[in-house]
């Protein structure tokens, strides 16, 4: 290589990455946009704190819960979600958005890096880092959360090092093996990535076979290559086959059905708008919304600079058209990726069509281009520039609600094709309307941060001033050490500067971080003593909150909000005898039904109570049937959260295994009991669920069912008040005849002293009046019955 890498090099580097993660952590927003996003964000929280891929924070999205995404992002993001889970001053939604910021900026340094391996001059693998990371699609999806930014750098990755094979190879008496081995590793790891490496890998094996050793006779070569590929191939099919045989991952995008299915053989009538739409559409063409990927295609129509290899200029426009055929195939009318900015699935092509472009910047860098040349690079990147801003500036979902008046998904089809619709035009009009996207800007409720944009703003100067001081060098006047320490003080002053930046937004209010009542239950969750616990979300309400800020590791399922849950207006609520099977959507009802055998109790958290009007709140009321209920605990009249054992309890008609048969007043009867476990004799910290059958003679007005547990020494340790099925069926409503099960739960203190205790059950009024109690022989016997005695050991 005439171009050999020292110590500027590396000040470069360091000055590069930090003024691009400044520049993105100053843009940064921290939340989401998609479902593929949530997924994604789903099987990372499982992998870091359980080793498991298994779906549940989605489960309102996706049941079953097996993941079918690829393993590789989840696996690598996951040290970022369990930092951000220890520290209590960073959200966990947070700290796992970073990671296409770090992404985008590896992949910048790998441009510089691989510009310089092509023998280019520092000043064009500077300028061509710059370009891809401030004037590409790269930018913007830095923010988000998609696949793509990592299946570039893999892919990219794996380019790079081949380059340095076939460099190698081809020059006599050079050690080659070292690159193909760490080739062999990255491409491997690159199928994990996303199943379109399917279709890139053979691209850059075939580009880069160092073809001139082959023919002087290095016989050697063909075999490393066959057992680069086999090792390859080895390593991604043995991932998978652990990540679907043992994780049990489903991965059917990987199967060769799936991916060129018959339906993607016949010809899609979305097929010639992909084709076009990739290139020329205004709404998602590739070179509208990363102009500078336009000069890939200068070097093939002039010569720049003289003395490069053209085949290094081309083979990019050849995994371009690659890349466009394959999805214009496999998406059919979603071509473009779906949500995000422009074409999503042209991310990983974009730092390649970067390097076609590297003579381009060479010659208008160099002291003899013309001064058009120099203008219309400036133009063009500035161009790019300033979509890009548009681009992060605008949170991606308003654009769509900026369009709704158009009519329903006119951003995926009038979009596409009217320039009046276009994203990049939209955002810049919505640009004025409110803060931008940043976190910095936008998380706060007393408005922007501006401590922390002040110190990014620093930072990048900081970083900006370090390339300028390190192009100033000759490339002898940088010592080692001066590169190490930079490199140092760089990483040491963006890690501290993230932390702060993640401390400053925490209390997000786009994730209700600043809601006490939901505080309050988070903290009140993670220290319940509760054995085996879960928490259920009733809905996806609070799914962001719980998402961001759950730091106690037990896992939550979001269910599917239940049609039956909203009355239409002036519609009576279901009656109290009604069966809420009947009433819950059945997705909701299978989360639930499902998960008992793996907790033994359950929260599970309202937006509503009994107090608002409308609302039926069949999970609550079905789960108050189903289980035993343990107390419900709230924080706010829309913070409820409701506790449940999750023990089957007997059906409602179901004879008692107990019969009892006392008279409670004039017309409540406790006609007997069920008790799980039904010889009880347990332990501190144990669970003792108790079903007490009710039945009513006559109607009667609303009383209160309490069920106690009494001590040795008749005080009271623990007790259960509430109207019966925990206040949705009360004693008002009761039908005479018909049994109604109140179902009741009690986790034992863990201080709880051994000794026989009493369970007593009991009604009284609304003046705390309890009811007489008469046994079936008509005797009076209290005001209250003792059901059972248990003995704690």
């Amino acid at each position: 290589m005439t171009h050999r890498l020292t110590a500027r090099d590396g000040l470069t580097l360091v000055g590069l990455c930090g003024l691009l993660f400044s520049v993105y952590l100053f843009t940064f927003s921290g939340r989401y946009i998609s479902n593929d996003e949530l997924f994604l964000m789903d099987t990372t929280e499982s992998l870091a704190r359980r080793g498991s891929i298994f779906l549940t924070e989605t489960g309102s999205l996706k049941w079953p819960g097996e993941t079918a995404f690829e393993p590789l992002q989840p696996l690598l993001a996951a040290p970022l979600f369990w930092i951000a889970n220890q520290l209590p001053f960073v959200g966990n939604v947070h700290g796992v958005m970073l990671f296409n910021v770090l992404v985008a900026v590896a992949t910048a340094a790998l441009v510089y890096l691989f510009v310089r391996a092509l023998d280019y001059a520092r000043r064009a693998a500077l300028a061509a880092s710059l370009a891809y990371g401030l004037a590409t699609i790269a930018w913007p999806y830095s923010k988000n959360f998609f696949r793509e930014p990592l299946t570039g750098l893999m892919l990219f990755a794996t380019a790079y090092l081949l380059l340095r094979w076939r460099r190698a190879a081809e020059a006599d008496g050079r050690p080659a093996l070292i690159w193909l081995v760490l080739a062999t590793l990255v491409g491997g790891l690159s199928l994990l990535a996303k199943e379109a490496m399917l279709i890139a890998l053979p691209v850059l094996l075939v580009v880069f076979v160092p073809w001139s050793a082959i023919r002087r006779g290095q016989g050697h070569m063909a075999w490393r290559i066959v057992a680069a590929v086999a090792g390859a191939v080895l390593l991604a099919v043995g991932g998978l086959w652990f990540y679907q045989e043992v994780l049990r991952a489903g991965l059917e995008r990987y199967s060769s059905f799936s991916f060129w299915s018959l339906e993607h053989r016949q010809i899609d009538p979305a097929l010639l708008p992909a084709l076009v739409g990739f290139v020329a559409s205004p709404g998602k063409s590739l070179f509208l919304y990363s102009p500078i990927c336009a000069l890939a295609f200068v070097p093939l129509v002039g010569r720049p600079t003289a003395g490069r290899r053209r085949i290094d200029a081309v083979w990019p426009l050849l995994l371009l058209t690659a890349f466009i055929v394959a999805y214009s195939l496999r998406r059919g009318e979603l071509w473009w990726g779906g949500t995000g900015w422009g074409p999503r699935y042209m991310v990983p092509v974009t730092p390649f069509l970067i390097v076609a472009a590297a003579p381009v910047f060479e010659y208008a860098l160099s002291g003899g281009a013309r001064w058009w040349a120099r203008a219309g690079l400036a133009a063009i990147l500035a161009v790019g520039l300033l979509v890009q801003i548009a681009g992060v500036s605008v949170f991606p979902l308003d654009y769509y609600k900026y369009l709704e008046d158009t009519g329903a998904g006119v951003a995926w089809t009038v979009g596409l094709w009217n320039p009046a619709y276009s994203a990049i035009v939209a955002h810049w009009r919505l640009i004025g309307a409110g803060l931008p996207d940043f976190a910095w800007a936008r998380a706060l409720p007393s408005g922007p941060d501006w401590i922390s944009a002040g110190l990014i703003v620093v930072s990048a100067i900081g970083f900006a001033a370090l390339l300028v001081w390190a192009g100033r060098r000759a490339a002898g006047d940088v010592p080692r050490r001066t590169f190490l320490a930079a490199g140092l003080a760089g990483l040491a002053s963006l890690a501290f500067l993230t932390g702060f930046v993640l401390w400053r937004i925490y209390p997000d209010r786009r994730y209700q971080g600043g809601n006490e009542s939901l505080q309050s239950m988070r903290q009140y969750w993670q220290n319940a003593d509760l054995p085996g616990k879960a928490l259920y979300l009733n809905n996806a309400t609070y799914f962001d909150f719980v998402a961001n800020y759950a730091k106690d590791n037990t896992l939550f399922y979001t269910l599917p909000f239940s049609p039956g849950d909203q009355l239409a207006p002036g519609a009576s609520p279901p009656s109290p005898s009604t069966d809420p099977d009947k009433l819950v959507f059945v997705d909701a009802h299978s989360i639930v039904d499902y998960f008992p055998s793996f907790h033994r109790t359950a929260g599970l958290l309202m937006e509503s109570g009994p107090y608002h009007a409308g609302v039926v709140r069949s999970i609550e009321w079905w789960m108050a049937e189903t289980y035993y209920h343990i107390g419900t605990r709230e924080f706010a009249p829309d913070v409820r959260l409701v506790l449940y054992s999750t023990a089957r309890a007997p059906q409602s008609a179901a004879l008692p295994a107990h019969f009892v048969d006392d008279r409670l007043g004039e017309s409540i009867w406790l006609v007997g009991y069920d008790v799980d476990p039904d010889q009880p004799a347990l332990r501190p910290g144990e669970i003792l669920n108790v079903s007490v059958a009710w039945e009513a003679a006559a109607p009667v007005e609303n009383y209160t069912a309490s069920v106690d547990l009494i001590g040795p020494d008749g005080s009271l340790i623990l007790q259960h008040d509430s109207y019966p099925v925990a206040g949705f069926w009360p004693t008002s409503a009761f039908v005479p005849g018909k049994p109604v099960r109140d179902n009741v739960a009690y986790i034992l203190p863990r201080d709880l002293a051994p000794g026989r205790y009493e369970v007593w059950a009991l009604m009284y009024d609304s003046a705390v009046r309890r009811l007489p109690v008469t046994d079936v022989a008509g005797k009076s016997v209290g005001d209250h019955v003792v059901l059972f005695s248990i003995l704690v050991k």
